[in-house]
C-alpha cells in the first residue's frame, strides 16, 4: 500500500514510483487548465511495474470495476478488496464489454488494450503524430460531450445494462451532431434556434424555455425533416433574457440536444447597447472598405457577410474586415455581422450599403447538370448595365436588360441575370455558353464558361403505386430510358433481396410472396446508365392476406397531409399547399377558396358536408372562425357574427380559436370569455356566457352533441386557485335552458370534457398535481347521475366515441390500453409500445407491434385490421381511412 505523484511531460507521458507499492492500483490524472480528472487502474498481478493509459475510457473502465464513481473508488480505495475485483480476467471482460457498448455508434477496431498498451499522443510540436488510439480519443470527445461522457460514467458505476449503455452512447452523439445554436436578428428582434436533424424519420423536436427554478416549460413541437441532417429553424421574437433548450421527441424516451461546445441550452439575450456596422468611407462605397463594430464591447468572433455572401472574420478590438467592393455589381448590397456574444449565441446586424465602381464587371457561374441548369451573371459598371445576353452552343438564349433573378444571397430585389438551360432539351454531353455585358457607354465585356449536362435515366414506375398493399404475388412494371449512348441497366429488390435484373426501356417481373412475413417492405428499382449514373425509386409496399389487400383512394403525395374526412368525402393539403376537398366514390375535388393564403390555419374539421377551421385571412385583424361550403366557397364566420351583434361589445374584433363542428351547429371560444354557438342552417349566432364564480374559460378540447333538447355543451372553466393550484370544474351548458351547469364535484384540476351525445368524460386530477401525477378519467351519462371514475392511472391520450372510451393507462409496472363500454373495462393492448389511433362504430383501433388492429366492444375481441402501421388514421362513422407511404396514398375499409 503506498502512493505517489508523477508531473506529465508535453506528450502525456509520465513515470511513477511508491515505495513498497505493489498491485493492483488506481490512478488519477489531473487536468491543470479546468482540474477535470481521469482514473485508470493496473490490475493484480506479481509483477513490481506496470504500463497505463489514463483517458476518458479509463475512466468508463474503472466505473464498471468498481460499480461505483471513480473519484469516490480512488479516495477510499481498499487494497484488499481490489486485489479479487481487478483481476486481469476482470480488466478484460470489461474493456471487451466497453469497446462492445462503444461499438453502437463509433469504429472500436483501433481500440485493442487500451488501459496497457501505450499511445502515442499529438502533441503541440508534432500535431500530427498521434497514433490510431489517440485520433480515435480526438473523435470520441468531439463527438460526445464532456457532459454526455459524465452520464455514461455515471450509468456503468450503476451497473446499467449494455443495451441501455448503448443506447446513450448512441443518444449523446446524436444530440452532439444537432449542434444547437442561437442567434437574434436586432433588426427584427427575432430569436432563431438552429439545430441539425440529427434523429430518425419520424423524431420530433420540442422547444423548451427556462424558469426562474431551473425548471423548463414547453413552448412548441415541431417536426424534424426526416433525419437527413438538414437545418431545423425556430423563431420567435426576442421579449427578454431567456434560456433556451430543445428536447428530441423519440418513442421511448427524451434527449436534451447539446450544442457545438457541449452545453445543452443556450442563452440569448438582446444587448442593452446594441453595437452598429462603422464603414471607413462615405457613401456610395468603392474600392476597398473597412468593416468594424462601434462601441467598447468585447465578442469572441464577428462573421462579416455581403448579400449572404461569408467575406470572413472580423479581427481587432472593433473585429474590422477589409471589403473589396470592385467584384460587387453596383448598387444596394446587404452587409450583415454576425456577431458571437456568448458560446453558441449570436446576435446579427445589418446594414444597406451602396457600391459604385466606375469599371465594368462581369463574372458568372453555372449550377447544376441536369434538370433545369441555371447560368448567372453578375454585371456591374459606373455607368449602368445596358444588357447581358447569352449564346448557347452558338444560338441565342435571350437578352435581359435588367436583373431577373434572386440568388441565395439575395435580400430583398433580383441580383442576377439568370439564363436557363433545358437539360433534357440540351441532351447530355458538354456544352458551351458565351454572356456578353454591354453598360449604358457602350463597353462590352463578355465571358464563356463550360455547360456540361448529364441526365440522369428516367424511371417510370406503373406499379405497384407508393403504400400498396399486395397479396399472393408481387407485379413490378415500368419504363425506363437514357439520353446516353451505351446499355441501361434495371435492377429491382424487395428489402435485401433481388427480384429483377434486365437490360432495356421496359421492365417488368412478377414475384411469388408465398411465405413472406406479413408486414411493410421496400421496393427499390434503379436504373443505371453507361458513365454509372444511376436513378432510385423506392416504394413501401404492405405484404399482406387477401382479405387485407385494400386497393388505393388516391395519393396525396411527399409533404401533404389528410387533414378530415367524413362519409365519402376527405379534406387534405395537397403539395403545393392548397387544401382540397375530394369525394372518394366520384374521384371529384374542389379547391378551397383562398384557404392557402389563410395564415396558421389550424382546426380543419368537416361536418354535414361544410369545412371550418381558425387562422388570420386578410379579412381577419386577428384569428377568425371560416366556413367553406361543397363547392369550396369561403365565409368569415367571425365578420358575420360581428355583422349580426347588436351589443357594441360583441362587434369588437377578437380572437376566434378552436372550431367544433357537429350536426348543423359550431361552437368556438372568444378572447372575450364567453363562447359562441352559431347554428348553419338559420345563421344565428348565440353567445355562451362565462358562468358566476369563474375566472377563467377553457380555450380548447370543449365537446357538445345535438340531442332532442338541442345542443348539450361541455366545457371547463377555473373555479379558484391560481396558476399550478387552479381549480378547475367541468360545465354543461343546455340550449334548452340556456344556462350552464357544474357537473364535476369541485376543489380538483377537472378540465378537457368528451361527449359521444351517451356520456361525457373528463381528466381529472389534484389540482397541485406536479408532472407525473396520477390523472383519473371521470364519466356522467348525459342524462345525469352519479359520475364515476374509470380509472385512477390515465395519460391524457383518450378517445371517446359511439360508447367507447380508449385511453393510455399508466402505472409503476408499464403502460398498456384499456377500454370501457357497455359497463366493463377491459385491457386492449398490454403493450407499453401500443398506440391508440382512434375509435368509432362501436369499436377501438390501435397499434401494436408494427400492425393496426380493432377491439370489439360488443365481443371483446381484436381483429387485425392493416399488416402495418399507417402514417394517419381517420375514423368517420364505420369507414376508417388510413395513409400509408412516403408519397401519402390514401386507403379506407369498413369497421364491421
Amino acid at each position: 500500500m503506498g502512493s505517489g505523484n508523477a508531473q506529465a511531460a508535453a506528450d502525456g507521458r509520465f513515470q511513477l514510483q511508491i515505495a513498497g507499492g505493489a498491485l493492483p492500483c488506481v490512478l488519477r490524472a489531473t487536468d491543470p487548465s479546468d482540474q477535470s480528472r481521469w482514473h485508470s487502474v493496473s490490475g493484480s498481478g506479481p509483477a513490481s511495474s506496470a504500463t497505463v493509459n489514463i483517458t476518458p475510457l479509463t475512466e468508463m473502465l474503472v466505473a464498471r470495476l468498481a460499480g461505483q464513481d471513480p473519484a469516490s473508488y480512488f479516495d477510499r480505495f481498499d487494497p484488499a478488496q481490489a486485489a479479487s475485483r481487478l483481476t486481469g480476467a476482470s480488466l478484460a471482460a470489461a474493456q471487451q464489454e466497453l469497446r462492445q457498448i462503444l461499438s453502437a455508434a463509433f469504429d472500436i477496431s483501433p481500440l485493442s488494450d487500451f488501459v496497457a498498451r501505450p499511445l502515442t499522443a499529438a502533441t503541440a510540436a508534432n500535431p500530427t503524430g498521434g497514433d490510431a488510439h489517440d485520433q480515435w480519443l480526438d473523435q470520441f470527445g468531439a463527438r460526445l460531450t464532456r457532459l454526455q461522457q459524465g452520464r455514461v460514467v455515471l450509468a456503468l458505476a450503476a451497473q446499467a445494462s449494455t443495451a441501455s449503455l448503448q443506447q446513450l452512447v448512441v443518444d449523446g452523439v446524436a444530440a452532439s451532431a444537432a449542434k444547437l445554436s442561437s442567434s437574434i436578428d436586432l433588426a427584427s428582434h427575432l430569436v432563431t434556434l438552429s439545430w441539425s436533424d440529427s434523429y430518425p424519420l419520424g423524431t420530433q423536436y420540442r422547444v423548451e424555455s427556462r424558469n426562474a427554478d431551473g425548471s423548463y416549460s414547453p413552448l412548441e413541437t415541431i417536426k424534424g425533416l426526416g433525419g437527413t441532417g438538414s437545418q431545423v429553424q425556430w423563431q420567435r421574437a426576442v421579449t427578454g433574457a431567456t434560456v433556451y433548450r430543445v428536447l428530441a421527441l423519440l418513442p421511448d424516451r427524451q434527449v436534451v440536444l447539446s450544442t457545438a461546445q457541449g452545453q445543452e441550452s443556450v442563452s440569448v439575450e438582446a444587448p442593452a447597447a446594441a453595437p452598429e456596422i462603422l464603414l471607413n468611407q462615405d457613401q456610395p462605397l468603392s474600392g476597398t472598405v473597412q468593416l468594424s463594430l462601434s462601441g467598447s464591447g468585447s465578442y469572441a468572433s464577428v462573421s462579416w457577410y455581403a448579400d449572404l455572401r461569408l467575406l470572413g472574420q472580423g479581427s481587432g478590438s472593433a473585429q474590422a474586415l477589409n471589403w473589396n467592393t470592385s467584384t460587387e455589381g453596383n448598387g444596394q448590397h446587404l452587409l450583415l455581422a454576425k456577431v458571437q456574444v456568448s458560446p453558441d449565441a449570436y446576435v446579427e446586424l445589418r446594414r444597406t450599403v451602396s457600391v459604385s465602381n466606375s469599371n465594368l464587371a462581369l463574372s458568372s457561374s453555372v449550377s447544376g447538370t441536369t434538370g433545369t441548369i441555371l447560368v448567372d451573371a453578375r454585371a456591374s459598371s459606373e455607368y449602368g448595365i445596358a444588357t447581358v445576353a447569352a449564346l448557347f452552343d452558338g444560338k441565342e438564349a435571350g437578352s435581359l436588360s435588367a436583373p431577373n433573378a434572386c440568388s441565395r444571397w439575395c435580400s430583398g430585389s433580383n441580383d442576377v441575370y439568370r439564363f436557363t438551360v433545358d437539360a433534357a432539351a440540351a441532351g447530355s454531353g458538354n456544352h458551351s455558353m458565351v454572356l456578353t455585358a454591354t453598360d449604358k457607354a457602350g463597353a462590352r465585356k463578355s465571358v464563356t464558361l463550360a455547360v456540361p449536362v448529364s441526365n440522369l435515366p428516367v424511371v417510370n414506375l406503373a406499379t405497384p403505386v407508393d403504400g400498396a398493399f399486395v397479396s399472393g404475388s408481387l407485379q413490378v412494371a415500368g419504363s425506363a430510358s437514357s439520353d446516353k449512348s451505351g446499355e441501361l441497366r434495371v435492377t429491382a429488390s424487395l428489402g435485401d433481396y433481388s427480384l429483377l435484373s434486365a437490360t432495356g426501356t421496359s421492365f417488368g417481373t412478377n414475384f411469388s410472396l408465398a411465405n413472406v412475413i406479413p408486414g411493410s417492405y421496400t421496393l427499390t428499382v434503379r436504373a443505371t446508365d453507361s458513365s454509372n449514373a444511376s436513378t432510385v425509386v423506392q416504394r413501401t409496399v404492405t405484404v399482406t392476406s387477401a382479405a387485407l389487400d385494400y386497393p388505393e383512394l388516391f395519393t396525396i403525395g411527399v409533404g401533404g397531409q389528410l387533414l378530415a374526412v367524413e362519409g365519402d368525402r376527405v379534406l387534405y393539403r395537397a403539395v403545393d399547399g392548397s387544401v382540397r376537398l375530394r369525394h372518394v366514390v366520384t374521384s371529384t375535388e374542389v379547391e378551397l377558396a383562398q384557404a392557402v393564403s389563410i395564415n396558421y390555419a389550424s382546426d380543419w374539421q368537416l361536418s354535414e358536408g361544410l369545412v371550418y377551421a381558425y387562422g388570420k385571412g386578410s379579412d381577419c385583424v386577428l384569428y377568425c372562425i371560416y366556413q367553406w361550403t361543397g363547392g369550396g366557397v369561403i365565409s368569415n364566420l367571425s365578420n358575420a357574427k360581428r355583422a349580426a351583434a347588436t351589443e357594441p361589445i360583441d362587434k369588437v374584433q377578437s380572437t376566434d380559436l378552436h372550431p367544433v363542428a357537429r350536426h348543423g351547429y359550431v361552437v368556438w371560444i372568444g378572447e372575450s370569455n364567453w363562447y359562441t354557438l352559431h347554428h348553419v342552417a338559420s345563421g344565428s349566432f348565440t353567445k355562451i356566457p362565462q358562468p358566476a364564480g369563474t375566472s377563467y374559460l377553457g380555450n380548447w378540447n370543449y365537446d357538445f352533441f345535438v340531442g332532442a333538447n338541442g345542443v348539450e355543451f361541455y366545457y371547463w372553466a377555473r373555479t379558484g386557485g391560481s396558476d399550478q393550484a387552479a381549480f378547475y370544474d367541468v360545465y354543461q351548458w343546455s340550449a334548452a335552458t340556456g344556462s350552464s351547469t357544474r357537473i364535476s364535484a369541485g376543489g380538483a384540476r377537472a378540465i378537457y370534457p368528451k361527449t359521444d351525445g351517451q356520456t361525457v368524460v373528463w381528466l381529472q386530477s389534484p389540482a397541485s398535481s406536479a408532472v407525473g401525477t396520477s390523472i383519473s378519467l371521470m364519466s356522467l351519462p348525459v342524462g345525469g347521475g352519479m359520475s364515476r371514475e374509470i380509472t385512477s392511472n390515465a395519460s391524457e391520450t383518450w378517445v371517446l366515441r359511439d360508447g367507447v372510451l380508449g385511453w393510455r393507462e399508466t402505472s409503476s409496472s408499464g403502460n398498456s390500453l384499456k377500454a370501457d363500454a357497455l359497463g366493463q373495462t377491459s385491457v386492449v393492448s398490454p403493450l407499453n409500445s401500443a398506440l391508440l389511433y382512434g375509435a368509432g362504430a362501436g369499436q377501438l383501433v390501435f397499434g401494436e407491434q408494427g400492425k393496426t388492429y380493432s377491439w370489439n366492444a360488443a365481443t371483446r375481441t381484436r381483429q387485425l385490421r392493416i399488416d402495418a402501421s399507417p402514417n394517419q388514421v381517420w375514423i368517420s362513422g364505420r369507414q376508417m381511412y388510413f395513409v400509408m407511404g412516403a408519397a401519402q396514398t390514401v386507403f379506407r375499409l369498413t369497421l364491421d
